[in-house]
Order: structure tokens, then C-alpha cells, then sequence
């Protein structure tokens, strides 16, 4: 697979998988334009991405997307930026009380946990599949998403690279709910056990 700067086009080696795909990714000359100029030329730079891309900040927070990412996700960009990953994704979980990230199922979050591990180890993801429960207006949909990641700086690049629903019956909509507790039975007083324990009958031939 050719490892291609998006926004400069330069060749910037193979990694393993198909020859015939490409992968991006930014050169050292680039990075540094980026650096130097955050606000216009991260923007350039994603744009020319031919995939969606979300650039996220340690705080799961959405620092801005790229144009295709806000068609993929039906959005005005000022929609995105500065909100949520779940809030963004318009992920179900994020609408349960704590929001993204602090629900019981965000710890089973795969786009979640890939973020964080490429931030704290600067290694990159590719292409690792993720399930997500969408809020929609004609209710919880389950899609199945390919994800990448890339850490630029203090940020990451999140690359959706496939999205779709779920069949119904692939995967869980979520962590299964905890079973509740059974309440505990109070120990019964010893005058109670010795009533309630009735005369266990004698062996055949025993005599009495």
C-alpha cells in the first residue's frame, strides 16, 4: 500500500496491504506549514483528503472536519467544531446523562479508545472496524464504521474510511445492561430456623 502526503502529493513510502491502495498521510514540510499556520492550513490540509476526517483534541473534542466529512455526517462545519465526538457522531450514548464519554458504555467505545491509545502512544491505526449506536429521527440505527488514526501534534487525525448500517442481529446495539441484584434475604433468627425445619423421617429399620 503507497503512503501519499495528502496535500502535498509526495511519496512518502509503503506500509503493508494492497498495492493497489493508497493511504495518506503528511510529510515533515507539511507538518511544519501546518504548525506554523493552524487555523488556514490544517483546514487546506484535510480538505484535500479524499476520505471524511475528524481532527481531535485530547479532550474528545472535535477541533474542526474536513468537507467530506461534514457530508458524510450531514453538517454545516460550524456544527462540528469545538463539540463532542459523540455529540458530532450524533452517537446514542452521548444523550444518556454524563454525555460523551462518561456513560458506561463510552469504556467499550472503540473510536473512543483508538483516539486515546494514538494520542498516548503516537501510533497509528488503520482501517479497525468500530460499531456505533446513531440517534436518528426515526430512532437508534447500528453502524458498522472502518476507522483510522493519525496523531499530528497534540491532535489526531480520524480518518472515517467506511460506514454503514448493521444487520439486524451482527452486532449488539451496546454493552448488555448489568442484571440487577436480587436483594439479599435476611438470615432467619435461630428460633425461626429450628421452626421452620421440619422432622426429617428416619431410615428404614431404625428404631425409635
Amino acid at each position: 500500500m503507497k503512503r501519499v502526503c495528502a496535500w502535498c502529493r509526495k511519496e512518502l513510502g509503503h506500509k503493508p496491504g494492497p498495492a493497489n491502495l493508497i493511504t495518506h498521510g503528511i510529510c515533515d514540510d507539511c507538518l511544519v506549514a501546518v504548525s506554523m499556520n493552524p487555523d488556514r492550513d490544517t483546514q487546506s490540509y484535510l480538505d484535500r483528503i479524499p476520505a471524511p476526517i475528524l481532527l481531535v483534541n485530547s479532550e474528545g473534542v472535535v477541533v474542526t472536519a474536513n468537507k467530506l466529512a461534514c457530508t458524510r455526517l450531514h453538517k454545516k462545519l460550524p456544527q462540528i467544531q469545538h463539540s463532542l465526538g459523540g455529540d458530532v457522531m450524533e452517537c446514542a450514548w452521548s444523550r444518556l446523562p454524563g454525555g460523551c464519554g462518561r456513560t458506561e458504555h463510552c469504556q467499550a467505545c472503540i473510536i473512543r479508545d483508538s483516539v486515546l491509545k494514538t494520542l498516548l502512544t503516537g501510533r497509528a491505526i488503520n482501517r479497525r472496524r468500530a460499531y456505533q449506536v446513531i440517534h436518528t429521527r426515526h430512532g437508534n440505527r447500528k453502524m458498522r464504521l472502518l476507522i483510522s488514526t493519525q496523531k499530528i501534534n497534540d491532535v489526531v487525525l480520524l480518518r472515517i474510511d467506511d460506514m454503514g448500517e448493521v444487520p439486524e442481529g451482527e452486532a449488539p446495539a451496546g454493552p448488555a445492561p448489568k442484571p440487577a441484584r436480587k436483594p439479599a434475604r435476611r438470615p432467619k433468627s435461630g428460633t425461626e430456623g429450628r421452626r421452620s425445619r421440619k422432622a426429617e423421617p428416619a431410615p428404614h429399620g431404625t428404631r425409635h
